[in-house]
């Protein structure tokens, strides 16, 4: 087994777990919605309309350069509905692959710290206190 896997792979293990957390927060055939949680209902619609730079879909046509940085975000909740998801479960896996986003990169960067903060466990612990607080409500 690679070096580096068999060192991290509790950390890598244990990220995926905590990544999960997301699924906890959904009864049901229930789904997140307001203001806050940014999600549309109408995910490939959403999606096709971020790749143009004007919508013509209002008057005479509206700028949509500001949302254009946003098909990142949106593509990744139109690959998990696209692949067969259902609206609420395309959902999930989405707020679910953010997490993983979240921690696997605090989880990087505290690891190339690694020559200023030597600790074993500094990599796995900023990850899930970055990752896991409640300041993060709005992904």
């Amino acid at each position: 087994m690679h070096t580096w896997l068999r060192t991290h792979l509790f950390d890598v293990l244990l990220l995926l777990l905590i990544g999960l957390i997301p699924y906890l927060w959904f009864p049901p055939g229930a789904m997140v919605t307001g203001h806050d949680a940014g999600y549309p209902i109408n995910i490939i619609e959403t999606f096709k309309d971020r790749l143009y730079t004007c919508n013509t879909g209002e008057s005479f046509g509206r700028d949509n350069t500001v949302k254009v940085g946003a098909v990142p975000i949106h593509a990744i909740e139109a690959g998990w509905h696209m692949a067969g998801l259902s609206l609420y479960d395309a959902q999930k896996m989405t707020f679910i692959c953010w997490f993983w986003i979240i921690l696997f990169s605090m989880y990087y960067f505290a690891l190339t710290l690694r020559h200023v903060i030597p600790y074993r466990f500094f990599p796995l612990i900023a990850a899930v206190l970055y990752g896991v607080n409640f300041y993060l409500l709005a992904l």
